[in-house]
C-alpha cells in the first residue's frame, strides 16, 4: 500500500521548501547543547523536510483536524517516521511559511480536550 511517504505532493517543489532550512527559531538559548545538535542532525538528515512534506499534505487531504487527529490518520509503517510531537513541532513552522492555518479551537475527537485545528492555505492564497 502506498502511503504519502511514497508520494509527496508535487507542490512542495516550487514552494518555501526549495530555499536552504535552517534550525532558526527550533531551539532557545535556555535548551542544552544537545538540543541544538539534535536539530542540526534532523534538518541535515532531511527527516525535517520529509516530515513537513506529510505534515502539509495531511493537513491538505484533513483540513480542520487537530493534530492528535492528523496523528491518528498516519499509516502504522509511518509511524516510526513521524510521531503525534512531531506534528506538533511542524504544524507552526507551516504557519509561518504561510502554508497553514491556525484554526479554532474545539474539542479533539480522539484526546477529548480542546486543541486547536489546522487549515491548508489554498495554493491560490500563498505568497
Amino acid at each position: 500500500m502506498n502511503t504519502l511517504f511514497d508520494n509527496p505532493p508535487a507542490a512542495l517543489a516550487d514552494g518555501p521548501y526549495t530555499r536552504a532550512q535552517t534550525t532558526k527559531g527550533l531551539v532557545r538559548n535556555t535548551d542544552p547543547e544537545t538540543s541544538r545538535i539534535a536539530a542540526e542532525k534532523h534538518t541535515a538528515s532531511g527527516k525535517r523536510f520529509r516530515n513537513k512534506a506529510l505534515i502539509l499534505a495531511l493537513v491538505q487531504q484533513y483540513t480542520g483536524r487537530t493534530a492528535v487527529e492528523l496523528a491518528a490518520l498516519v499509516s502504522e509503517r509511518d509511524r516510526k517516521w513521524i510521531s503525534r510531537y512531531e506534528i506538533s513541532r511542524r504544524l507552526p513552522e507551516l504557519v509561518e511559511e504561510q502554508l497553514v492555518t491556525r484554526g479554532e479551537a474545539r474539542k479533539c475527537r480522539i484526546a477529548n480536550t480542546r486543541q486547536l485545528t489546522w487549515w491548508a492555505v489554498p495554493v491560490g492564497r500563498r505568497p
